[in-house]
């Protein structure tokens, strides 16, 4: 689609750059929950917290990424900059909720890493080899088995955060 759109030398160009966006806001889209929940507990300044480290981190990882490697350097100094705050959401809500971070990870992300795992094999075969995936195909097919494989486990990832939350 990035050929037809912009031409065949910026799709190939900017592929890499694009994947490590991706990659950065998949990882993003993990702290969406738990900010939510730490927000909903009424340590809002906690989250307010997070944008600051954010705004921190992309003013060191930015330009230094940008200065030694380009746009790819950018990309992954936003790369960077997710990984570090996802490390400080995930402590200090495992915290703030007084759960075994151990136990917190093995609860949110024990299921969850086979879509991920899936994700990055498409990205590989993409990337590195010559045999080509739709990745909308294949995007549809690992849904429908993730979901299959929630209903047969009984779970959904929203029971995750609220059994123990039950009353």
């Amino acid at each position: 689609i990035m050929g037809l759109w912009m031409g065949d030398t910026f799709a190939s160009n900017s592929y890499m750059i694009l994947s490590v966006l991706t990659l950065s806001s998949l990882f993003a889209s993990q702290t969406t929950m738990p900010n939510l929940v730490i927000s909903g507990l009424g340590y809002s300044k906690l989250v307010g917290f997070f944008g600051v480290l954010a705004i921190i981190c992309y003013c060191i990882f930015l330009p230094v990424g940008s200065k030694n490697f380009g746009v790819l350097g950018t990309s992954a100094g936003m790369l960077l900059t997710t990984l570090v705050n996802i490390g400080f959401v995930f402590f200090f809500v495992a915290q703030k909720l007084e759960i075994n971070l151990k136990e917190y990870f093995s609860e949110t992300f024990k299921f969850h890493i086979i879509p991920f795992l899936a994700g990055l094999l498409i990205f590989w075969f993409n990337y590195y080899t010559n045999f080509r995936i739709s990745t909308m195909i294949a995007g549809v097919v690992l849904l429908i088995v993730y979901l299959f494989l929630l209903m047969v486990k009984g779970e959904f990832p929203v029971n995750i955060f609220s059994r123990k939350n039950t009353v």
